[in-house]
């Protein structure tokens, strides 16, 4: 049996999910799939940005820009008041560019001092196979299939905003309530991450009940598309 295969295209990236989960994507994540891990990175001098290593090439490994490096060295300090997350800009071979979660290159406080560091313990976790389920469901839901003319996720009219700027809470609220119940130790208790996954679980519903997809270059070539009438048309 072949490999699973994503569904394509991926509307939200795991940089879009750590900007909602903020300190808890680690901890997510690290169940799911991990693309890179090492405790031998290494920030030269002068080049606080670009995270070194000799025993992982980034860019084999399938590290590329949004994903999500998490540093965990003991005893590090790292400047920027804690922060520990760092999203990928781009990778090539044995060295990756990071920048700030949701920022451009080289904005804020970079991982290391200009003196360098090294030894330092790294991951890239990936929520990929999460993050496609909630978009199998959420295209499902909404009649996208990409085998059909006029339907496929090009055809979703975007106007002004971001590409495919409208499913990105769905698919976000969606992943991260499925992850804080399938972590959950005993999900009869009341603690942290119970209350989370009724409160994300609740906001993926809430999002997805606004949808309104129009279609085509000018948003009118066909009727649009909501959760009432695709389940009438069903």
């Amino acid at each position: 049996m072949a490999a699973p295969q994503l569904t394509a295209p991926q509307y939200v990236s795991d940089e879009m999910v750590a900007q909602y989960a903020g300190p808890d994507f680690p901890m997510l994540a690290q169940r799911a799939a991990v693309l890179a891990t090492g405790k031998d990175g290494v920030f030269a001098p002068d080049a606080p940005w670009v995270l070194t290593s000799a025993s992982v090439n980034f860019q084999a490994q399938g590290v590329a820009s949004q994903h999500i490096v998490s540093f965990s060295s003991p005893g590090m300090q790292f400047p920027g008041m804690g922060q520990y997350l760092y999203a990928v800009d781009s990778a090539s071979g044995n060295a990756a560019t990071l920048r700030l979660v949701g920022l451009g290159p080289g904005v804020g406080q970079p991982p290391s001092p200009a003196a360098g560091m090294s030894s330092v313990t790294f991951a890239i976790p990936t929520l990929a196979p999460q993050l496609d389920i909630a978009t199998y469901r959420l295209k499902s839901r909404l009649a996208i299939d990409e085998g059909i003319f006029c339907r496929g996720s090009s055809w979703v009219y975007q106007g002004v905003e971001d590409l495919y700027r409208v499913f990105r809470d769905a698919v976000v609220y969606e992943t991260l309530a499925d992850l804080y119940e399938a972590n959950m130790r005993d999900p009869t208790q009341a603690g942290d991450w119970s209350i989370k996954a009724r409160l994300y679980r609740k906001r993926a519903q809430e999002v997805f009940d606004q949808i309104y997809v129009r279609w085509g270059p000018t948003g009118t070539s066909q009727q649009p598309t909501t959760p009432m009438n695709t389940r009438l048309s069903r």
